[in-house]
C-alpha cells in the first residue's frame, strides 16, 4: 500500500512552527536553532515528506539512484562531485539513496561492465557520457530494462537515453570563440583548440562551436586543433612545443575541456605577445591562471544547479530531451 504524500501543511501542524521556518530549514539557509532544525527535521522523517516541487512517486517508497562520475587528474571531476554532493544534500528528506561510481574515463570498457552489472532495483543512472559503442550499448540496455537513463555535463546522442543535462555546448564553444575574437581586437594569427580526448562529446561540440563562430565572424581565420593531450604532463609538453614550430603567429588558444596541459604557463610566455587563452571550470588551476593574467576567461558549469536538475529529473514522470544548465563567464573580478 503507497502512502499520500506529505505536504509542507502537515509539517507546520505536526511542528507549529512557521512555513517561513520551515522553508529555512528546507532550503539549508541560515538563522535557524539547532533544536528548530532539529523539530523541523523529526517531523520530516516521521511525515517522509518529499518538497512540493518534486513528484510523489519516489517519496512513496524507497529509490537508488547510481551516479557515475569520472576520476582522474582532472581537477574538475572533483568540481563536479561536490556540487552534485551539495545539491544531493538539498534532497535528503525524500526516499532517495544516491550512490557514486567512480570510472576511469580513459577506459570505456571498465565503464560499460559497471553500467552492465547496474541491479535492476535501481530506479535511475545518471552519468558523464562517453561517446563509446560499448558504453552506448550498456545504456541503452539500461533503458530496456525499465531504468532511467541521465547524461550529464557530456551526452551519448546516439544512445537511447531519457535526457541529457548540461549545457548547450555548441554554444558554449560559439561563446569561446566571441570572446576570443573580441579579445584579439585588430591581432591576427592562428588560432589553437585544445582538448584531452575525443571521446567526451563535450569537448567535440565546444571544438565544434568554436569554429562556426571563427568562420562567422572573421572569414579566412586560421584555427587548428591539436592532437589530444591526454592525462600525461610530458605529451601535453611535446604537443605545445610541435604547436610552437607549426604556427609562430599564434595567436590564441582555447583548451576546450580536460585536464590543463603541463607547462602551459611557460608556453605561453615564449610568445611576444603572449597567446588569448580561454579555458573551462573553475579550479584552482583556472582560478589562479585567471589571477596571474595566463587565462583571459574561463567558461564554466554551475555543478550544483546541474545537480539539482539531474535529481528532480529523477524523480519527474515526463522528461524534455534537453534539461539546459547555464553557460557561466568568468574573469579574474568575479570568480565564485
Amino acid at each position: 500500500m503507497t502512502r499520500k504524500r506529505a505536504r509542507i501543511g502537515d509539517v507546520i501542524r505536526l511542528t507549529g512552527l512557521s512555513r517561513a521556518t520551515i522553508d529555512r530549514v528546507l532550503n539549508a539557509r541560515p538563522g535557524v536553532k539547532s533544536s528548530t532544525k532539529s523539530k523541523v527535521e523529526a517531523a520530516l522523517k516521521e511525515l517522509g515528506y518529499a518538497p512540493d516541487v518534486l513528484t510523489s512517486r519516489v517519496a512513496a517508497q524507497p529509490a537508488g539512484v547510481e551516479v557515475f562520475v569520472p576520476v582522474g587528474p582532472n581537477p574538475f571531476f572533483k568540481v563536479l562531485r561536490d556540487g552534485l554532493e551539495a545539491a544531493i544534500d538539498l534532497f535528503k528528506y525524500t526516499n532517495l539513496t544516491i550512490r557514486f561510481r567512480e570510472f576511469d574515463p580513459y577506459d570505456s570498457d571498465t565503464l560499460s561492465g559497471q553500467l552492465r552489472r547496474v541491479k535492476s532495483d535501481i530506479a535511475a543512472v545518471i552519468a558523464v557520457g562517453v561517446e563509446a559503442p560499448e558504453v552506448e550499448a550498456a545504456l541503452e540496455a539500461l533503458q530496456r530494462r525499465g531504468i532511467k537513463v541521465l547524461t550529464f555535463v557530456s551526452d551519448t546522442p546516439r544512445a537511447k537515453r531519457t535526457a541529457y543535462i548540461g549545457q548547450d555546448n555548441l554554444a558554449a564553444g560559439r561563446t569561446a570563440g566571441r570572446l576570443m575574437l573580441g579579445a584579439l581586437g585588430d591581432r591576427t594569427g592562428t588560432l589553437a583548440v585544445m582538448l584531452s580526448n575525443f571521446q567526451f562529446r563535450h569537448f567535440l561540440d565546444r571544438q565544434a562551436g568554436f569554429g562556426q563562430i571563427c568562420a562567422a565572424l572573421r572569414p579566412g581565420q586560421a584555427v587548428t586543433t591539436t592532437p589530444p593531450f591526454g592525462q600525461d604532463p610530458t605529451r601535453s609538453a611535446t604537443i605545445m612545443k610541435d604547436l610552437a614550430q607549426a604556427h609562430p603567429d599564434l595567436a590564441g588558444i582555447y583548451i576546450a575541456g580536460g585536464s590543463q596541459p603541463g607547462g602551459l604557463a611557460t608556453f605561453a610566455q615564449s610568445f611576444d605577445p603572449a597567446p588569448v587563452i580561454i579555458g573551462h571550470e573553475v579550479t584552482p588551476f583556472s582560478r589562479e591562471a585567471l589571477h596571474s593574467g595566463l587565462f583571459r576567461f574561463v567558461i564554466s558549469h554551475d555543478t550544483v544547479d546541474m545537480g539539482r536538475k539531474a535529481i528532480r529529473a529523477v524523480l519527474a514522470d515526463e522528461l524534455p530531451a534537453f534539461i539546459p544548465s547555464p553557460i557561466n563567464i568568468h574573469v579574474a573580478e568575479n570568480l565564485p
